[in-house]
């Protein structure tokens, strides 16, 4: 599994090496054009219908964790340690 870094690393590699039609490539003179039209057109389309699901999911996990409040006390504030 990637970590967030090598996973844009990853983006960045596919869209320097995409191989672009010859009107796209005139247009998308830079690396981060590049990756923006990737990104809008080709991930967008192809995953659209996989996002409203993603979401009522990680909805549906939040709604069932419930996160108890942790209070922490400190004990050991008034004692003296003994060093011997």
């Amino acid at each position: 599994m990637l970590n967030y870094y090598d996973f844009l690393e990853c983006l960045l590699r596919i869209a320097r090496d995409y191989k672009f039609k010859a009107e796209d490539e005139a247009q998308l003179t830079s690396l981060s054009k590049r990756l923006e039209y990737l990104i809008r057109a080709n991930l967008k389309e192809k995953f659209a219908d996989m996002v409203p699901n993603y979401l009522d999911e990680r909805e549906t996990l939040e709604k069932t964790k419930v996160y108890q409040p942790r209070s922490v006390v400190d004990d050991d504030a008034g004692d003296v340690m003994d060093e011997n």
